[in-house]
């Protein structure tokens, strides 16, 4: 069994910090008196990322149990660190327009924080962003 690394740690915290941001507010409606917030999960989009950012997470943790065979081993960490947060940001901003584009209704921090997250995911995941070792 081999030690996960800094790198995977930090892979793991922020796609715990995109699962949390799913959970909170998305979006609130406000008209005169009336004031409501809506969580990601309540809609389809926030539902998926949910779900694709606790994969990740289960994925990165258990990648030794998984077995994958090594001739595989490049194009599942092509999907896992830059397909699944790409299609994590698509979601999200397919939600981002569609709330902008409704009436009475704004952004809330969730949305802000799982697409924040995803988008720092893929960076990390495109090598462009790298965090020093030591």
């Amino acid at each position: 069994m081999s030690k996960i690394t800094k790198d995977e740690w930090i892979f793991v915290g922020l796609s715990g910090l995109g699962a949390v941001g799913c959970l909170l507010p998305w979006a609130h409606v406000s008209l005169m008196w009336f004031s409501q917030s809506v969580s990601g999960v309540r809609a389809w989009q926030g539902t998926v990322s949910l779900i694709l950012f606790l994969g990740l997470i289960v994925f990165v943790l258990l990648k030794d149990i998984l077995r994958i065979d090594p001739s595989q081993e490049k194009q599942v960490k092509i999907a896992v660190h830059i397909a699944v947060p790409a299609l994590i940001i698509l979601l999200t901003l397919i939600s981002f327009i569609d709330i902008l584009t409704t009436q009475y209704v704004g952004l809330s921090i969730g949305i802000f924080i799982a697409l924040g997250s995803a988008v720092l995911l893929l960076l990390m995941g495109l090598g462009i962003v790298k965090f020093a070792k030591k």
